[in-house]
């Protein structure tokens, strides 16, 4: 991918960062450094002496941030209800305007520290040419997590169609500067929205998403050790957080959108400035990367379209005894995020048809305590909360609402069984099966098989449900790249690739994790209808 942007500057510096920073009155901590990745590409932050709980890592001004609000170039016109695409695609167009400034920049010695390559987000993996690891790891995410990722993006109008169609209108809004007098290939325009994609957070009602300089260098973990703070109750038309003259007053003779704050706050409100916090919540070791999360429960599927990596997918050589450390820490915390986010999903309409996904959608919001806080009789295990644990072949629903998905545990959500039911209950005329009775029935036939002992037949509307679901497995995994191949055969893929095949292994990481987890499952199926009933001979 050629952008032209940096043609003749120097590689990024951390000098030339920290003394912009210090231009723009970013306070640190005086406990943490910006240091090379032990990978030698990209920055971290380290800590240098032990940092505590409560801390203030950095506070940065609103003003020192990169958005649409602080860019010299002019804001597009916004659609009358604005969305999350445009925001960042704004973003982007900002960024990149400031790239093809250059040193004439005010932000140059900040972005001059940012990656000089896109990252590498599935979404412009087919920029690349043919026989790249990329367009070679582009079939590796059919039928996976990271597909559906994909097309969720599609929708959410920040696909790559989406991006062309963008910046084709922008064009004639993107002013020549004195480096770059003629249009940027549109290549430029990706670089700088995976870099905003990537990077950017969501700040306030002024500036809406913004690059926040040096918070954004650290990464992502699990286990994170901090949280960032914005006070997002700002005037929405000049951004100042203190009384302006755009303010209605209150009852109080406050501005209505500061009534909520305590006069203590209003207080210094009206005499701080107003920053971007960043704070410690769990304690830092000297000598310790500093982390951050980009969201809680995110799978690697996400992780790899959102922000272009897959925990684990290539662990680093140990060259050194910092190496080593680093690595040692990322192998902690990848265990963690392999087993993040809800498994794999369905869309309700891929587990039911239009009406019957409505009825039970219905049905789920009509009556959720039934439904989702099912009471479980005494020969089911359950866990504290009133769910199967573990053992059983029903979990307790995602708690983000609408996902049908199978966990980690290869159990499947109750919200799946529930509509699969639903449809053999209709197609089987049979008005006497109810949801609650029949998942005992098949725990209870589940726990006679994992213990060896006398297993009940299932009744047929049961029985039926859990054919469906059998088959609603079995097919998620036939969608997938080369289906027969086993987990080893994957696996041994993986280790035959190219050293320069990261995106493959990434795209193979993902592969191998959900065909291990899909293969799981199904055996829990077969092995229930097996004893507990007849499989159909055609159903493998």
């Amino acid at each position: 991918m050629y952008t032209g942007l940096f043609v003749g500057q120097p590689p990024p510096s951390i000098p030339v960062l920290n003394a912009w920073l210090d231009d723009h009155n970013v306070q640190r901590v005086d406990g943490v450094e910006i240091a090379p990745m032990a990978s030698g590409s990209g920055l971290r932050l380290v800590a240098t002496r032990d940092l505590d709980v409560g801390e203030t890592i950095c506070k940065i001004p609103k003003s020192a941030l990169l958005s649409t609000r602080t860019s010299p170039l002019p804001m597009l016109s916004r659609p009358s209800s604005t969305t999350t695409s445009h925001t960042i695609l704004g973003l982007a167009l900002a960024l990149l305007h400031e790239l093809r400034l250059g040193v004439d920049s005010d932000f140059w010695g900040y972005i001059q520290s940012l990656p000089r390559e896109a990252v590498p987000i599935p979404t412009l993996w087919p920029l690349e040419d043919a026989g790249s690891d990329a367009q070679l790891a582009i079939p590796w995410l059919r039928g996976t997590e990271a597909e559906r990722d994909l097309r969720r993006r599609e929708r959410e109008g920040v696909g790559l169609v989406h991006l062309r169609a963008f910046y084709d209108a922008a064009l004639p809004h993107l002013p020549p500067t004195r480096l770059h007098a003629e249009p940027s290939p549109f290549d430029a325009f990706a670089y700088a929205f995976s870099l905003v994609s990537t990077r950017a957070f969501v700040v306030d009602l002024y500036h809406m998403v913004a690059l926040c300089p040096f918070a954004d260098i650290l990464n992502h973990s699990a286990n994170s050790h901090t949280s960032l703070a914005s006070d997002d109750f700002v005037c929405h038309k000049c951004g100042q957080l203190s009384s302006c003259d755009h303010d209605v007053l209150g009852p109080n003779d406050l501005p209505a959108r500061l009534e909520h704050v305590s006069p203590a706050e209003v207080e210094r409100i009206e005499h701080e400035p107003d920053t971007v916090d960043m704070y410690v919540e769990w304690g830092v070791p000297a000598g310790r990367e500093v982390m951050n999360s980009y969201g809680e429960k995110i799978g690697e599927a996400r992780l790899l379209v959102e922000w272009g990596f897959v925990p684990g997918s290539r662990p680093a050589p140990l060259d050194s005894e910092d190496e080593e450390d680093a690595d040692n820490q990322d192998l902690e915390d990848d265990a963690d995020e392999h087993f993040a986010g809800d498994g794999v999903t369905w869309d309700i309409d891929e587990v039911v048809d239009e009406s019957l996904a409505l009825e039970w959608i219905e049905r789920e919001e009509g009556d959720p305590e039934a439904l989702l806080l099912f009471p479980l009789d005494a020969s089911t295990p359950t866990t504290a909360e009133g769910f199967a644990d573990d053992s059983a072949l029903i979990c307790a629903p995602s708690d983000r609402e609408g996902v049908y998905h199978l966990n980690y545990a290869g159990q499947v959500s109750l919200r799946i069984f529930g509509a699969l039911h639903l449809a053999e209950t209709k197609r089987l005329g049979d008005t006497n099966s109810t949801l609650v009775s029949d998942i005992n029935h098949l725990e209870a036939a589940w726990e006679h098989i994992q213990n060896s002992v006398d297993v009940p037949t299932l009744a047929p509307t049961l029985l039926a449900t859990a054919k469906a679901m059998r088959a609603l497995i079995a097919d998620r995994l036939d969608g997938m790249n080369r289906p027969k191949l086993s987990v080893g055969d994957l696996y041994d893929l993986r280790e035959d690739l190219a050293p320069d095949a990261d995106l493959q292994a990434m795209a193979l990481t993902i592969v191998i994790n959900e065909v291990a987890l899909l293969r799981s499952a199904l055996e829990r199926w077969d092995d229930l209808l097996q004893f507990a009933g007849d499989k159909d001979d055609d159903d493998e």
